[in-house]
């Protein structure tokens, strides 16, 4: 039985075959043929059910990854403590405080939800922002007291300010984020450990976990993605990165000195000298 819609009006009956769900957690983890995740974004497009469903499981597997991120924090904290004299202080031990500062980290990840969540309700978030623009595009949002808001490339940051940085790209690839500062320190943000670029999620908007408190280094720090259709080492960019900043440590390098078949997309803060 067909329902009617508004004012009567009997809604198109779509003749596209339904997606399971397999095959959304499949696009979701980029592990789609790129042929079938093509036709699978086209449909996204126009289908705001589809598009819903396909919500609903990037916020289940974000709750999920944010409870093991603190079960595993909070038990490397107690566990760190234990190995540790008490303290001389009416028996309070590096046990309690370990309990305490996990308490902390589960109240910040509590707050900071909203922001992992939705990011494409950040305050300057507009329609244009959620197209691919191009094969790659790097994303900073910084924490503001209400939520976050989407930055531009070249906008103004400071020491303390708390941003997330997310990635988006058209094809399935592999790929790292690094960024370099005034001090010349480069910071690997994607991944945080390992030696191999991991396979990278195309599609939507991907935040990393953690957040990055910028630090005190003057007059800028600028972002690096860096991908490339085959897998490659986490130090060769490290590296590259490391040069540039040793070559001209005066300025931010616009480029990182790689092979032909590497792509490199850039995003870069400006900060006080």
């Amino acid at each position: 039985m067909t329902v009617p819609g508004p004012a009567g009006v009997t809604p198109p009956v779509s003749n596209d075959p339904p997606v399971p769900d397999l095959v959304l957690e499949r696009y979701h983890l980029g592990e789609l043929p790129e042929a079938h995740a093509a036709r699978l974004l086209e449909r996204l497009r126009t289908d705001a059910a589809l598009q819903a469903r396909l919500d609903q499981l990037v916020q289940s597997d974000a709750e999920i990854r944010e409870s093991a991120l603190v079960q595993q924090l909070a038990a490397r904290v107690t566990e760190q403590a234990e190995d540790r004299p008490r303290l001389a202080t009416g028996g309070f031990s590096q046990r309690h405080l370990a309990m305490a500062m996990a308490g902390i980290l589960v109240s910040i990840l509590a707050v900071w939800q909203p922001w992992a969540r939705d990011p494409g309700h950040a305050q300057g978030a507009s329609d244009s922002d959620d197209r691919i623009k191009g094969d790659s595009t790097l994303l900073l949002y910084r924490k503001t007291g209400t939520g976050s808001e989407l930055l531009s490339d070249g906008a103004p940051g400071k020491s303390g300010d708390l941003v997330r940085v997310g990635y988006r790209i058209a094809n399935a690839c592999f790929g790292i984020i690094v960024s370099v500062d005034g001090n010349g320190v480069v910071t690997r943000h994607l991944p945080m450990s390992g030696e191999i670029a991991p396979a990278l999620q195309a599609g939507g908007v991907i935040l990393l976990e953690s957040a990055y408190e910028l630090d005190a280094a003057p007059g800028w720090e600028r972002f690096f993605l860096v991908t490339r259709k085959t897998e490659f080492t986490v130090e060769s960019v490290l590296e590259a990165a490391r040069s540039a900043v040793a070559t001209s440590p005066a300025a931010p390098p616009a480029m990182l000195a790689l092979g032909a078949d590497f792509q490199q997309t850039s995003f870069m803060l400006q900060k006080p000298r």
